[in-house]
Order: C-alpha cells, then sequence, then structure tokens
C-alpha cells in the first residue's frame, strides 16, 4: 500500500470513467451451480438457507445469492429447488432435505430482476 493512496473520510471525490466489470445477467431461464449453502437465521430467528448459485453466459460467470426461509408458507420453494436439482421428484415426498448434496449440485431457474426496497 502507497501512503499517497491514504484517503481520509471527509474528502472530496471526482468522478472518473471508469468501464465497470460489474454486468447484470439478463432475465431468462439458465443452468446454474450452486456454488455456496449457508446455514443462517433469519432477524426473528427462523432457519434460513443462504445460497450463491453461479450461472455462467456469453463468457461471464455471474454470481445470483437467494435466501429460503425454512417455513411452512414457503414449502414451495424448497419444494421447487430441491426439484430444480434432481434431488426430489415432482409429487413425492422427501424423508430429510438433502442439504448435504446441494453444493455442487446443477439446476435451472427462471432468473427475473427485483427491486430491493428497505
Amino acid at each position: 500500500m502507497n501512503e499517497n493512496d491514504i484517503m481520509g473520510w471527509d474528502e472530496g471525490l471526482e468522478y472518473e470513467e471508469r468501464e465497470s466489470s460489474f454486468k447484470i445477467l439478463p432475465e431468462g431461464e439458465y443452468e446454474f451451480t450452486v456454488i455456496k449453502l449457508e446455514k443462517a437465521f433469519t432477524k426473528s430467528g427462523e432457519n434460513m438457507a443462504k445460497l450463491t448459485l453461479c450461472v455462467e453466459h456469453e463468457g461471464y460467470e455471474y454470481k445470483i445469492f437467494d435466501n429460503i426461509v425454512l417455513r411452512d408458507t414457503l414449502k414451495w420453494k424448497l419444494q421447487q429447488f430441491f426439484i430444480s436439482l434432481g434431488l426430489m421428484k415432482t409429487g413425492e415426498a422427501l424423508k430429510k432435505m438433502p442439504w448435504g448434496k446441494v453444493v455442487g449440485a446443477d439446476g435451472r431457474a427462471i432468473i427475473f430482476h427485483d427491486t430491493y426496497n428497505g
């Protein structure tokens, strides 16, 4: 680190034109690979699966983040997730959710843009 690179909290900032390496994945249907699963909790203490998915499109890797709260009203989302990975069959029950098989599994999903508000 160069001493001249250090900035103070209250400094001004000049705008510099730069090409961004950040790209937005176009909406559509894509194959994905689950690259990370974190078992976490919501603020209210409910179990939650924090997922990181990877989609390759036109030579670029996109990371997609999704959370699935383990709640009765969201069973449909859990079912669709496991079905998309081939870890559950439509119309059949699971005796135990196969979380140990999720990382590295491939699936297919419809991706859309959603605006986060708050």
